[in-house]
């Protein structure tokens, strides 16, 4: 089964908006892919949804579950230990969470990210690329 690590700013369109990413999001519900995250990647979801989209308590907490349970766990053996993305380092956290789960691809919408295009043999690509990658009708 593929194997995805999803950036913060997935979880936060899904979430918030719907959209191509909560496709993806239904794909791991549906148990079509297998959806890798880090307690980083969590907690930075959460406070994007807190503090820009100022969800209440109970609503970030309802996400946070919903996380969990569609995500298997990076090890976080890798914490620290990627430096690949010097223009924004949070975005390395990401790539290590790629690297500990095994996933094939990385999914974002960060620019730092997508202008690497792949590491250490990890695709980086967009929402809607991954989505016709996988057969989905996008647009």
């Amino acid at each position: 089964m593929l194997t995805v690590t999803l950036d913060s700013n997935i979880y936060v369109s899904a979430l918030g908006f719907g959209g191509l990413p909560m496709r993806i999001l239904q794909m791991a519900m549906d148990g079509d892919i297998r959806i890798a995250s880090s307690p980083f990647i969590q907690g930075d979801v959460l406070r994007i949804l807190r503090v820009k989209l100022r969800w209440d308590e109970d609503r970030v907490n309802a996400a946070g579950i919903l996380i969990v349970s569609l995500t298997v766990p990076a090890s976080g053996s890798l914490l620290g230990k990627v430096d690949a993305v010097r223009d924004d380092p949070t975005d390395n956290r990401v790539l290590e969470c790629a690297l500990e789960s095994g996933s094939q691809l990385v999914i974002t919408g960060d620019k730092h990210l997508l202008r690497i295009g792949e590491y250490a043999g990890v695709g980086i690509i967009r929402a809607a690329d991954f989505l016709q990658r996988s057969g989905e009708r996008v647009g």
